[in-house]
């Protein structure tokens, strides 16, 4: 009876170590294939084109181990619901504007303060943006995120923003009292706050109905994104502030990246490491032919605010948003450290 007893417990034992073991070994199989489900919430543009881009490329360095599906424009949900999903793990990866972040790392929505990122042309703030994000503020949030469920694999610089407007608008002065639509975020709604300009917060696709019916006067947005929205029929007016710089993050999910093998952990990496290179040049191209776009329709006017208003602009956002970030103890410090990086790119 004890004999038995012992035998039974003794296959009971290798059972259940079989059932630790044999996933490890599964997952170190060189024939293992993995899904990654890639959300992206917008279609036909270049961030659309990028997602393709990183799904070959993972492909690519994967040896087809890891086989990559996209689904756009919403097909898996909002934003934060797309998020909530890289979290558990139920989609294993996504691409969006580095704010929607900040919904889950509030500090990641100071990397898109404004007036921070040097430059004149659009090709050279995207390229100084990507840049500031291989420095010590970028780590830091890479190790953030992680703690929230989030494997950050690619930051690059999106573009500088612009002002669109259904009604002309020339100065600092006459935006005051013009409601306009920031990018989501409380550090974009505060920039526009400091200028005396309320900020009405919307979802994207409602913003073409509320210019046309005046419920919003403009808009903050980059040119290639207005372009394919064609948010511009009913904003035609554009001042050219550049007073922001988006940033672009691809993330996958933790949960799921932990689970594989090193080879595989290493395939995404390095293909989100790429896709700085080649989302960076992308965008400086798509985002200056954009613009260039813009200038010549004769349906839309092109406004140059003098250097005045915009020195006037960004003393007021680094008396306002900028000082009130430094002073709060959680998005202060890595803000000082972020600001020392884009110096750094100078020398």
């Amino acid at each position: 009876m004890g004999k038995s007893k012992f035998a039974v417990n003794a296959l009971l034992v290798s059972v259940f170590l079989g059932t630790l073991v044999f996933p490890t070994a599964q997952a170190a199989g060189a024939g293992e294939t993995y899904t990654m489900r890639m959300a992206n919430i917008t279609s036909n543009d270049t961030q659309e084109r990028l997602a393709k881009k990183f799904i070959e490329l993972v492909k690519e360095k994967s040896d087809g181990r890891i086989d990559g599906k996209l689904y756009s424009a919403g097909a898996l949900g909002s934003n934060i619901e797309v998020m909530r999903a890289v979290q558990m793990g139920s989609v294993q990866a996504t691409i969006n504007p580095l704010g929607n972040l900040s919904n889950f790392v509030p500090q990641a929505g100071v990397f898109e303060v404004p007036w921070l990122y040097p430059g004149d042309s659009f090709e050279d703030m995207i390229a100084n943006t990507t840049r500031a994000m291989h420095g010590r503020a970028a780590t830091e949030i890479k190790k953030l995120a992680a703690e929230k469920g989030f494997h950050v694999v690619s930051l690059f610089g999106l573009s500088p923003m612009l002002i669109f407007t259904r009604t002309r608008i020339d100065s600092l002065k006459q935006m005051k009292g013009q409601k306009l639509r920031p990018i989501p975020g409380k550090e974009h709604s505060l920039t526009l706050n400091d200028w005396g300009v309320p900020s009405a917060d919307m979802s994207l696709p409602e913003v073409y109905t509320a210019v046309q019916q005046g419920v919003i006067n403009g808009f903050e947005l980059p040119p290639d994104v207005t372009l394919n929205l064609k948010l511009h029929e009913a904003a035609p007016y554009v001042a050219v502030t550049k007073h922001s710089t988006l940033i672009e993050y691809i993330i996958v999910s933790r949960n799921w990246y932990q689970s594989l093998p090193n080879t595989l952990k290493k395939s995404i990496d390095e293909a989100g490491k790429e896709l700085d290179r080649v989302g960076t040049a992308e965008y400086a191209k798509t985002e200056t032919a954009a613009f260039r776009n813009l200038r010549s329709d004769s349906r839309v006017t092109v406004v140059e605010f003098t250097k005045e208003d915009l020195a006037k602009m960004r003393e007021l956002n680094e008396k306002g948003v900028w000082k009130e970030i430094m002073a709060d103890p959680v998005k202060g410090p890595i803000f000082k450290v972020l600001r020392q990086d884009v110096e750094e790119l100078a020398h």
